[in-house]
């Protein structure tokens, strides 16, 4: 889940991104407790806000995506009432740890997993890909290829741990490489032809 702030008030003079434990865990309208909430403060990139403002978020892993997916598609307005509940205890949190700015909020974006899901149709409303299990170094289980589709090659965030679009943009990379093997043409990148 990401809660998204456009704060009226220069926080420049916060760290960009922590990590901050809670003398209380607070627990998400799905079940989910948390013990710390991850800020990441946009303070370093003057293009993200204007003047005197900062864009801010605050992330968090759910396991029971199915609670926001199908009170999404099932109840509305359960859905709704559970993100705004969440959020005003996020906005409470923040407001102590960034000195008052509750009052300064002036733009709310919530994303949850059926956010993730109907905006991408990312599997279960992920924002990555997998995570590697016990060996760090196994090789993927989705490959660039699939078996019985001739000339077909498959690059997405499922190529590789963690996924996202890093991962999307890389995998991209490796496919193009992959097929200049295969018909033994040289791979050059933009910066390599000029």
């Amino acid at each position: 889940m990401q809660f998204s702030f456009g704060i009226g008030k220069d926080l420049s003079h916060f760290p960009h991104f922590s990590r901050v434990p809670l003398e209380q865990m607070i627990v998400s309208p799905d079940g989910t407790k948390y013990p710390r909430l991850e800020v990441h403060i946009y303070n370093y990139d003057k293009t993200l806000s204007p003047e005197g403002k900062t864009a801010v978020t605050v992330s968090f892993y759910t396991t029971n995506r199915e609670f926001w997916i199908d009170a999404r598609k099932n109840d509305r307005p359960k859905y709704r009432q559970a993100k705004e509940e969440f959020t005003q205890q996020i906005i409470d949190l923040l407001d102590v740890r960034l000195s008052g700015i509750k009052d300064c909020i002036e733009v709310i974006d919530v994303a949850t997993p059926a956010t993730f899901q109907r905006y991408t149709n990312n599997w279960k409303g992920s924002t990555q890909g997998w995570l590697p299990g016990k060996n760090l170094l196994a090789k993927s289980p989705v490959g660039f290829k699939l078996p019985g589709l001739k000339n077909f090659y498959y690059s997405s965030h499922w190529n590789q741990p963690g996924g996202g679009l890093p991962i999307a943009i890389k995998t991209g990379r490796d496919v193009a490489k992959e097929i200049c093997k295969t018909y033994k043409v040289p791979f050059k990148t933009i910066s390599q032809t000029k």
